[in-house]
């Protein structure tokens, strides 16, 4: 009777080893690690952000800006700026029958597309300085595109307010607002400015062509990998401006806010990839004259019902192959 407390003792200190093999086990086990696997990357992400805050991150553009390959500029955002400014001049290049590019589903097009566009009159605009400020900055990219003249914290003040607490400046009250959602993205433009934006589930590669060779740049949503100072890989949410592509190369050419910096060269494969994780969503913004235009290239997608379906229709192939 005197050594029950010592082996009741022994046997909750033995259980503790046990009990954390048995949960690491159930973790890995593939039903449950593929629901949690993202909640404790993220959870890491939270933690990491909480010691090494993003504004304090090393910001290392991965492009270049001066790219080589040919161009063509879209007569589509010349043509609404010659209103602004009459004296603007429009050059357009001679491009070759592009190379079938991969899609996640097929999209028909009247003409072909150019083999290479890259977008002229992009004015980049980074996150750095603010906290969870990707959704701001490539929104405030795609309106500075069509000569809006605001900044990234007016999106902010409206789509990522944080927390009313007057003791805290601007940058300290929007810490608590870790998310910006796509609708919140294309209220503020529909709302507070004189452009149209929307967004759709389920797109693909050559949509997002047709809407770059037309001269609409697109913001899209994905996941992101990126490797902070101190070489720890980490998986989050992010926004992502497009602006161009090169069939030849197989690369998009993104603005990103965070690491990659202006200009970033993606592969298609790489990009699509990455770009799954939000089911294809893309948001373009564009002047309200160019409403017709947008559906035209819009298409099925016109239809957000159809849309969403599609998405779920292309996911349920993925998982399937």
């Amino acid at each position: 009777m005197y050594n029950l407390p010592m082996q009741k003792r022994f046997n909750r200190i033995w259980a503790i080893p046990v009990t954390g093999l048995l949960l690491v086990g159930l973790y890995f086990s593939p039903p449950i690690h593929s629901r949690l696997a993202w909640r404790v990357e993220n959870l890491g992400t939270q933690i990491k952000f909480f010691f090494n805050p993003p504004d304090e991150v090393v910001f290392q553009p991965g492009g270049t800006t001066n790219l080589t390959i040919e161009t063509v500029i879209a007569t589509t955002r010349a043509e609404y700026l010659l209103t602004l400014t009459p004296k603007a001049t429009i050059t357009l290049l001679a491009t070759s029958t592009p190379k079938p590019g991969p899609t996640l589903k097929p999209t028909i097009t009247s003409t072909p597309l150019p083999a290479s566009v890259i977008l002229k009159g992009v004015i980049y605009v980074d996150q750095r300085n603010r906290w969870n400020y990707c959704g701001p900055a490539n929104l405030t990219m795609a309106l500075n595109f069509w000569s809006w003249k605001g900044t990234r914290d007016d999106v902010a003040k409206v789509i990522k307010p944080g927390e009313n607490n007057p003791n805290k400046d601007f940058i300290e009250r929007g810490k608590i607002d870790k998310n910006v959602m796509p609708y919140e993205m294309v209220d503020f433009v529909n709302d507070t400015t004189i452009f149209h934006a929307l967004y759709r589930s389920g797109g693909d590669l050559n949509l997002l062509k047709s809407f770059i060779s037309a001269g609409y740049p697109v913001i899209v949503e994905k996941g992101y990998y990126e490797r902070d100072s101190n070489g720890t890989v980490s998986w989050m949410g992010h926004y992502q401006f497009v602006t161009g592509y090169d069939d030849a190369s197989r690369i998009f050419i993104v603005q990103d806010t965070y690491l990659d910096g202006p200009n970033f060269k993606i592969d298609y494969d790489k990009f699509a990839e990455g770009w799954r994780n939000f089911n294809y969503l893309f948001m373009v913004v564009y002047p309200s004259d160019s409403e017709q235009k947008i559906h035209d290239l819009l298409g099925a997608w016109s239809d957000d019902q159809w849309a969403n379906q599609h998405a779920l229709d292309v996911a349920n192939e993925e998982i399937i192959s």
